[in-house]
């Protein structure tokens, strides 16, 4: 992901609780901080108040749950964009808030039947239009926020 906002130039700040992979990771020259994502001070000093948004990528889903609820409170009009473990848990993030979830283990399957379908031999082309119809036919959970905020306004 950071990969992906540097090659865009787009500016960002990376927070993780796990010290020697902040340490490897800074030695890198990576802007990443040792901290707790549910602290809401940890973010003001990493300057939440100026962001656009906020990705959650946690993997315990209780602790991005606490951190959600710290920015939803302290934020709320910011946006969230959020990992969750299944689509029962993306149902609860929107719940609470988050713009856009994507669930992990439904992600990692699709992935998982996209590469066995194209070794069997079917046509990339009617893989891509079979996971796709898939993706939108299924709608165990919305992966999008669609009405209004907290605050009233439309995500």
């Amino acid at each position: 992901m950071a990969q992906l906002l540097a090659g865009q130039q787009v500016p960002f700040v990376a927070l993780d609780m796990n010290p020697e992979l902040v340490r490897s990771l800074r030695a890198e020259g990576h802007p990443i901080h040792y901290g707790d994502s549910s602290k809401p001070d940890v973010l003001k000093h990493l300057g939440a108040d100026r962001a656009t948004a906020i990705i959650v990528t946690l993997d315990v889903p209780a602790a991005a749950e606490r951190s959600i609820a710290a920015i939803r409170h302290h934020w709320p009009d910011l946006k969230i964009f959020a990992r969750s473990r299944d689509r029962h848990h993306a149902a609860e993030l929107l719940a609470m808030g988050v713009t856009a979830v994507v669930p992990e283990t439904f992600e990692s399957s699709l992935t998982l039947a996209r590469g066995a379908l194209e070794a069997l031999g079917v046509p990339t082309m009617a893989v891509e239009e079979l996971v796709t119809r898939y993706r939108e036919s299924d709608t165990s959970a919305p992966l999008t926020r669609t009405g209004p905020s907290r605050t009233g306004k439309t995500a």
